[in-house]
């Protein structure tokens, strides 16, 4: 990390993705007394966007601090692995309860099973800081009438995942004291206990997949995420032991227009203020380098090495970003970026698939739009990797025009609107191929045989 921000703060050079590295140009370069020290406000810091997560190598430069499971063995600067065993959602491997269940947490013969095997787990390697012991991903709670029973006397659902949580974090800090347990705050367990504290060998982390991503988690004018800000408060109140399980892109629809950089500062920012422990952000890892995707890789692993920056070094480190990986084209592409966060400013969501395509004023804008690409590829047209670049970054500007203007090109257009309109499809579809870029986060693109590029690519999943 030394050596890295040596490069980076002291001689201009960037670390903006693996095939873009930009060292600023200097005449002379007059170097003395330096002296820097960086103490990270983030002890976990990681980015599930796939520039990252599958290049160690690039997540040391960014420093990002963990490889989520991912393995070491290929990398040259391996990275610390905080987790023993599985990261999270265990109690499929714990109880044998697979998704899309959960298991009995009322039931002896669970806890018994849960703790043998994180025993198991961490005699065989307790190099790590956290083994997980938390909920499957899916809202199918057990709702036996212990469950219902127990949660009537103790307050709320997390109440009964904290009475179960906190026996083995007991018995683990008897052999194993500088080990945590891991359990989430999430889904039906978001709200805060009642009554069971968390005990001081275990982190919760607080992931609010239904707040609102276009608004701060504080912003008190989005009555959604007012809620989940009186949830996290209520967390921070009995235990300083708190990581963020944070949400980056639209998982239903990959490449549509998500214009929520202004908010990744402030959820960032805000964070940091309220002591949480360490961030994980989920994005595209599979397939994220179309769109705005390879900016949010930068983005937020530098939000995440320095929360408190300011406005203004913010945007600096956006428009130092457009410049380096645009080329002679960033100016146009950092107005479309613009133009996105104007269009999704009034959006209220947890994802963007009602707000970015049927955003007010982005059809009305849709020649200005298109203009704006067009600019851009003929700025670098002989510029292969910048132009590479933005064909990238146009792929969601594609994805939305293509839904929009359906309706007069293809459905009530006549056979050569109809034709075109087709064939523009097929280039679209045939870029997402080369690309490899996928549609949304559960499925690849489908076989070109299956596809009817008759119709918008939304319809195609």
């Amino acid at each position: 990390y030394a050596v890295y921000e040596f490069l980076r703060s002291c001689l201009g050079y960037h670390f903006y993705a693996s095939d873009c590295e930009v060292v600023t140009p200097a005449s002379s370069i007059a170097l003395e007394d330096i002296s820097l020290r960086w103490v990270p406000t983030f002890d976990y810091r990681q980015v599930l966007w796939g520039e990252v997560i599958f290049n160690l190598d690039l997540s040391a430069k960014l420093q990002i601090s963990g490889d989520w499971g991912i393995g070491n063995q290929h990398a040259i600067y391996p990275l610390a692995d905080r987790y023993i065993g599985n990261n999270a959602h265990t109690f499929a491997e714990l109880m044998d309860v697979p998704e899309p269940g959960q298991p009995c947490l009322c039931d002896e013969s669970n806890y018994e099973k849960a703790l043998a095997r994180v025993m198991a787990l961490l005699e065989k390697d307790a190099s790590g800081q956290l083994i997980s012991v938390s909920q499957n991903d899916n809202h199918n709670y057990c709702k036996c009438d212990k469950c219902k029973a127990k949660e009537a006397e103790l307050g709320t659902k997390a109440d009964i995942l904290l009475s179960f949580v906190n026996r083995i974090a007991a018995e683990v800090a008897k052999k194993y004291p500088d080990v945590m347990i891991h359990t989430f705050a999430y889904d039906f367990t978001i709200e805060p206990p009642k009554t069971v504290m968390p005990a001081d060998n275990v982190l919760i982390e607080f992931a609010p997949l239904g707040a609102c991503w276009f608004c701060s988690l504080d912003d008190p004018s989005c009555k959604t995420n007012s809620e989940y800000w009186e949830y996290f408060h209520g967390w921070a109140k009995i235990t300083e032991n708190i990581q963020i399980w944070d949400y980056t892109t639209d998982f239903g629809m990959y490449l549509l227009p998500f214009g929520n950089f202004d908010v990744l500062q402030k959820n960032v920012a805000l964070y940091a203020k309220h002591g949480v422990d360490g961030i994980f952000s989920q994005g595209q890892y599979n397939g994220g380098n179309a769109g705005f995707g390879v900016l949010s890789n930068y983005i937020i692993s530098r939000l995440l090495a320095n929360p408190t920056m300011t406005e203004d070094e913010y945007q600096a480190e956006i428009i130092g970003f457009m410049k380096g990986y645009y080329g002679a084209a960033w100016e146009s592409v950092y107005a479309y970026f613009e133009a996105i966060h104007e269009l999704n400013q009034s959006c209220h969501s947890n994802n963007g698939s009602e707000n970015a395509i049927n955003a007010d004023g982005y059809y009305e804008r849709l020649a200005e739009l298109d203009s704006l690409w067009k600019a851009a590829k003929a700025a670098v047209k002989d510029d292969a990797l910048s132009l590479k670049h933005v064909e990238l970054a146009e792929l969601q500007h594609t994805y939305v025009r293509l839904y929009l203007t359906w309706y007069e090109r293809y459905s009530k257009g006549d056979s050569t609107s109809k034709a075109a309109y087709v064939a523009e499809n097929q280039a679209f579809y045939q870029a997402l191929v080369t690309a490899n870029v996928r549609l949304n986060e559960g499925k690849g693109i489908l076989d070109c045989g299956k596809v009817n590029f008759t119709v918008p690519p939304q319809t195609w999943h």
